[in-house]
């Protein structure tokens, strides 16, 4: 066999190869579309039940009672932060005013 034969023999396994290749990545491609669109309600499936399972093992429904602590302890929290906003503007304001050397950060070095 002459060497022009075997380089064309080579360059058509080559072209095989490549368009093996491209249909295989393609196949991939589809392969991994349509499990991303099958999984999604096995997904909501298998949350639901694992919600499910969570909500029935701490029976939150027992714990009733406790949300009156709960509610009147978030309920403190709109006063403490109407006590604390004059003291968070004069923190506010001590942030905003420039310092003494605000204007010398600005300016660069000459060489």
């Amino acid at each position: 066999m002459s060497y022009r034969d075997l380089k064309a023999r080579v360059a058509s396994a080559e072209r095989r190869l490549d368009r093996h290749l491209t249909g295989v990545q393609d196949e991939k491609q589809a392969i991994a579309h349509t499990l991303k669109q099958t999984f999604t309600p096995v997904r909501l499936l298998v949350a639901g039940l694992a919600g499910g399972a969570v909500v029935g093992w701490l029976r939150p429904l027992s714990h009733i009672g406790s949300l009156s602590s709960l509610a009147r302890t978030a309920a403190g929290f709109p006063p403490m932060f109407v006590a604390l906003m004059p003291w968070l503007k004069t923190v506010q304001a001590v942030l905003d005013t420039p310092g003494p050397d605000a204007g010398k950060a600005s300016q660069k070095p000459q060489d």
